[in-house]
């Protein structure tokens, strides 16, 4: 994934982090990147493996929509909150 994403011309950084990070490639809705994210409101958009595929298969950023992970709010209330970047 981190190859695709530096090809497409995006960068890889360990932590997640609001006002850097614009996505999070994520299988599941759980962990703690997942849920930091999912606080963000739409400021991280979390979304599949297959679109950051779709983007390398067409060449271009394909709209996200499509792709989005998502979690129930109850789920997401449950999760530890973290005011540390995520590792």
């Amino acid at each position: 994934m981190h190859a695709i994403v530096t090809l497409l011309g995006g960068k890889h950084t360990g932590n997640l982090m609001v006002n850097v990070n614009t996505h999070l490639i994520a299988e599941k809705a759980e962990g703690a990147k997942f849920f930091e994210a999912y606080r963000s409101g739409d400021a991280i958009l979390i979304v599949t493996p297959e679109w950051l595929k779709e983007c390398k298969r067409q060449g271009k950023k394909v709209p996200e929509n499509e792709y989005e992970v998502r979690s129930t709010p109850t789920v997401a209330l449950l999760a530890p909150v973290t005011s540390q970047p995520c590792n």
